[in-house]
Protein backbone atom coordinates (compact mmCIF):
# COMPACT_ATOMS: atom_id res chain seq x y z
CA UNK A 1 0.00 0.00 0.00
CA UNK A 2 1.68 3.15 -1.20
CA UNK A 3 0.25 6.22 0.45
CA UNK A 4 -0.97 8.10 -2.59
CA UNK A 5 -2.50 10.97 -0.66
CA UNK A 6 0.45 12.14 1.43
CA UNK A 7 1.24 15.82 1.75
CA UNK A 8 3.73 17.53 -0.55
CA UNK A 9 6.47 17.99 2.14
CA UNK A 10 6.35 14.25 2.85
CA UNK A 11 6.68 13.45 -0.86
CA UNK A 12 9.62 15.86 -1.18
CA UNK A 13 11.35 14.28 1.83
CA UNK A 14 10.80 10.82 0.32
CA UNK A 15 12.42 11.85 -2.96
CA UNK A 16 15.27 13.64 -1.19
CA UNK A 17 16.08 10.74 1.13
CA UNK A 18 15.90 8.15 -1.65
CA UNK A 19 18.41 10.26 -3.59
CA UNK A 20 20.66 10.53 -0.53
CA UNK A 21 20.37 6.76 0.05
CA UNK A 22 21.39 6.14 -3.56
CA UNK A 23 24.59 8.19 -3.29
CA UNK A 24 25.51 7.02 0.22
CA UNK A 25 25.27 3.28 -0.46
CA UNK A 26 28.90 2.25 0.04
CA UNK A 27 28.39 -1.41 -0.84
CA UNK A 28 26.80 -0.50 -4.16
CA UNK A 29 29.53 1.98 -5.09
CA UNK A 30 32.43 -0.25 -3.97
CA UNK A 31 30.89 -3.25 -5.76
CA UNK A 32 30.69 -1.35 -9.04
CA UNK A 33 34.18 0.08 -8.60
CA UNK A 34 35.76 -3.28 -7.81
CA UNK A 35 34.05 -4.92 -10.79
CA UNK A 36 35.30 -2.23 -13.15
CA UNK A 37 38.82 -1.78 -11.75
CA UNK A 38 39.56 -5.38 -10.78
CA UNK A 39 41.77 -6.45 -7.90
CA UNK A 40 44.08 -3.66 -6.70
CA UNK A 41 47.82 -4.29 -6.92
CA UNK A 42 48.37 -3.75 -3.19
CA UNK A 43 46.05 -6.70 -2.46
CA UNK A 44 48.24 -9.09 -4.41
CA UNK A 45 51.16 -8.73 -2.00
CA UNK A 46 48.97 -9.30 1.06
CA UNK A 47 49.14 -12.79 2.59
CA UNK A 48 45.35 -13.00 2.93
CA UNK A 49 44.73 -12.30 -0.76
CA UNK A 50 47.76 -14.03 -2.27
CA UNK A 51 45.84 -17.09 -3.50
CA UNK A 52 42.68 -15.25 -4.54
CA UNK A 53 41.71 -15.75 -8.18
CA UNK A 54 39.98 -13.25 -10.44
CA UNK A 55 36.79 -15.33 -10.31
CA UNK A 56 36.76 -15.16 -6.51
CA UNK A 57 37.35 -11.41 -6.62
CA UNK A 58 34.52 -10.86 -9.10
CA UNK A 59 32.18 -13.09 -7.11
CA UNK A 60 32.84 -11.09 -3.95
CA UNK A 61 32.28 -7.87 -5.93
CA UNK A 62 28.96 -9.12 -7.31
CA UNK A 63 27.82 -10.17 -3.83
CA UNK A 64 28.72 -6.74 -2.46
CA UNK A 65 26.90 -5.07 -5.35
CA UNK A 66 23.83 -7.22 -4.71
CA UNK A 67 23.91 -6.35 -1.01
CA UNK A 68 23.99 -2.64 -1.87
CA UNK A 69 21.04 -3.06 -4.24
CA UNK A 70 19.03 -4.85 -1.56
CA UNK A 71 19.79 -2.10 0.95
CA UNK A 72 18.70 0.51 -1.58
CA UNK A 73 15.51 -1.42 -2.32
CA UNK A 74 14.70 -1.64 1.40
CA UNK A 75 15.30 2.10 1.84
CA UNK A 76 13.05 2.83 -1.15
CA UNK A 77 10.20 0.60 0.02
CA UNK A 78 10.30 1.84 3.60
CA UNK A 79 10.49 5.52 2.65
CA UNK A 80 7.67 5.28 0.11
CA UNK A 81 5.38 3.55 2.61
CA UNK A 82 5.92 6.21 5.28
CA UNK A 83 3.11 8.69 5.81
CA UNK A 84 4.90 11.39 7.84
CA UNK A 85 8.29 13.07 7.62
CA UNK A 86 9.58 11.54 10.90
CA UNK A 87 8.59 8.09 9.61
CA UNK A 88 10.54 8.69 6.40
CA UNK A 89 13.61 9.85 8.32
CA UNK A 90 13.53 7.00 10.81
CA UNK A 91 13.01 4.34 8.14
CA UNK A 92 15.88 5.50 5.94
CA UNK A 93 18.20 6.05 8.91
CA UNK A 94 17.33 2.59 10.24
CA UNK A 95 18.16 0.94 6.93
CA UNK A 96 21.41 2.92 6.75
CA UNK A 97 22.37 1.85 10.26
CA UNK A 98 21.62 -1.84 9.65
CA UNK A 99 23.45 -1.84 6.30
CA UNK A 100 26.60 -0.50 8.00
CA UNK A 101 26.72 -3.21 10.68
Amino acid sequence: NLPANVETPVRISQILLITIALFSQDDLLVGIESLVDGMPDYFRGNVRFMNMTIVQWRLSSVIRLFQGLLNLLAAFVLSVQAETIPDVLLNVLGVGFVSNL
